[in-house]
């Protein structure tokens, strides 16, 4: 039976990317995976970090809003678990996280991955390499 995420699936299968969408029982709030995320990157870890998510939800199906995952995940890419729990039990970057989700809806920005090049041409959802270069190509010769 065909059903909407085939073509995402399928795309995924060509590069390794799993995706079990029968294992999501509920969407979750990804606030605290975000402020997980925005601590990584002082630590050059934000990338771990963000495969780690996308596998423990996409692969998984698991909660990527729940502490205890995000302080293992944390703890996997060699991060301090004591400290990042201490944070998550805070609002630290809470409200940072907050203002850029409304920045992005203000500049009409409702799904991801968005694409934004030189701050004023969007793309929007997952496009390959060669359709990523292909209109980077088309705005560098606007521009010219």
């Amino acid at each position: 039976m065909k059903t909407i995420h085939d073509p995402l699936i399928k795309s995924g299968n060509k590069v390794g990317v799993p995706y079990h969408f029968d294992k999501i029982t509920r969407t979750p709030n990804s606030l605290d995976a975000h402020r997980l995320i925005r601590w990584a990157l002082p630590l050059d870890k934000q990338v771990k970090v963000c495969d780690a998510l996308f596998l423990a939800y996409w692969r998984d199906g698991k909660d990527v809003g729940g502490h205890t995952l995000l302080t293992e995940i944390a703890e996997a890419v060699g991060m301090d678990r004591h400290s990042i729990a201490i944070d998550l039990h805070t609002n630290k970057d809470g409200e940072k996280i907050l203002a850029e989700a409304r920045q992005a809806q203000d500049k009409g920005i409702t799904g991801v991955p968005t694409f934004i090049i030189n701050h004023k041409f969007g793309i929007s959802g997952a496009q390959s390499a060669p359709v990523l270069a292909e209109v980077i190509r088309k705005i560098a010769m606007q521009r010219a």
